[in-house]
């Protein structure tokens, strides 16, 4: 997270990290009223879940993308008209964030990866060692890949599945991570 916040700062990015549920959750309510024009009629823990598990975890920009994602193990299906409307929602919710100059730290993440993929920011590292990955989102994994080239050793990673906090499974190479 200090790398993320520093490469922003270098880049005179104004926006800060914000953790705190309250902003993060009452930006995607707001979003949701915002958006009442599409219809959407899940409830907010889901649509703050499916931002983060699916479209952030899988680097997803366009609703196109969205549209032939994966959505295995979510427990629930979502029609086209469902993520459409979802995917208003989700936009809406970026625009108030920016308003607030606040990005979760998911976005951010993946801020950092789209520029180091880009070559609009460059990478010191020919390595890197990994401790409590178990605590690693997706979004992480995907910039921790774009903060080091492929090559022979280049990831070294240690964490213990069953200490894992936030109980989110992260498949690597979905990630980029070859294993």
């Amino acid at each position: 997270d200090k790398y993320v916040a520093e490469r922003l700062r270098a880049r005179e990015f104004a926006h800060q990290l914000t953790y705190d549920d309250d902003i993060i959750n009452g930006s995607w309510k707001r979003a949701v009223v915002e958006s009442a024009q599409t219809q959407w009629s899940g409830d907010v823990p889901f649509l703050r879940d499916e931002w983060e598990q699916v479209i952030q975890a899988g680097g997803i920009k366009t609703l196109e993308e969205y549209f032939r994602s994966s959505r295995r193990g979510r427990g629930r299906r979502m029609s086209r008209a469902q993520k459409a409307s979802l995917w208003k929602v989700a936009e809406a919710y970026l625009r108030i964030m920016s308003e607030q100059q606040k990005w979760d730290i998911g976005r951010a993440m993946n801020m950092v990866e789209d520029a180091l993929r880009t070559g609009k920011m460059a990478t010191p590292y020919a390595h890197i060692i990994v401790d409590e990955g178990q605590d690693f989102t997706a979004s992480g994994y995907r910039m921790l890949r774009a903060m080091v080239p492929e090559g022979p050793n280049d990831l070294f990673i240690v964490g213990d599945a069953q200490q894992r906090i936030y109980g989110k499974t992260v498949v690597l190479s979905k990630c980029g991570i070859a294993i």
